[in-house]
């Protein structure tokens, strides 16, 4: 199977739970707040969600890999279609962290 990248417009019981494994922090509830009311993309592959990323009224929020698939470029890719399924670069919120400044100044998006 190759690596894929949607939208995700609904939850079911697998992509919540695969989601609640890359963002362990949040609940079932919050999940489904996101993607009612923000746009969740996903790395899917074998049917399992990989990755996957937040946009909320600013921009790119959140990223997340699982940390089994790391540094295999999962979240180059999905950050990449993303932008290329919006089809147009979307503004980036502020981040502290480190890794995801990393990443996106080597997307070039910083």
């Amino acid at each position: 199977m190759r690596l894929t990248i949607h939208r995700l417009c609904n939850l079911t019981a697998q992509s919540e739970q695969d989601l609640l494994t890359l963002w362990p922090h949040c609940q079932a509830q919050q999940l489904h707040d996101w993607v009612a009311e923000q746009a969740i993309f996903v790395a899917r592959f074998n049917g399992r969600e990989l990755g996957a990323l937040l946009f909320d009224a600013q921009g790119l929020s959140q990223i997340c890999v699982h940390p089994i698939t790391r540094r295999r470029g999962v979240a180059t890719y999905l950050v990449q279609d993303t932008l290329r399924q919006l089809g147009q670069p979307q503004p980036l919120n502020d981040h502290d962290n480190a890794d995801l400044k990393a990443l996106f100044t080597a997307l070039g998006l910083a």
